[in-house]
């Protein structure tokens, strides 16, 4: 009894070891950019919620929050289809990896 207890504690464990790097490299998927206002877009997708806000400034374009690192190359393209102005800033909602796994490319912000 003991034996089956620890074996499925241990099962346990490691799934949630794994759960997090699992999550963090999701691939990168079909996005597209909805014109909200002049200054207001929406980078969305269909598969993967968590939606990316981006507003255009004379200043630069800020991000609300930064979606998966695979998904980089492609907003940075879209938003390149709506202004010439370099991202700036970022703001997350929230910690989670469809949010803020692309803040490290962001880094040099």
């Amino acid at each position: 009894m003991k034996k089956n207890i620890w074996s499925g504690v241990s099962a346990l464990i490691l799934t949630f070891l794994f759960l997090p790097s699992a999550h963090s490299q999701f691939p990168a998927v079909e996005l597209e950019i909805i014109r909200v206002n002049d200054d207001m877009y929406v980078i969305h997708n269909e598969f993967v919620p968590g939606n990316v806000t981006a507003l255009i400034t004379d200043e630069g374009v800020l991000l609300v929050d930064a979606k998966f690192e695979a998904n980089y190359e492609r907003m940075m393209e879209l938003l390149g289809t709506v202004t010439d102005q370099p991202v700036r800033y970022v703001i997350n909602t929230h910690y989670h990896s469809d949010h803020s796994g692309g803040n490290a490319l962001f880094k040099m912000i």
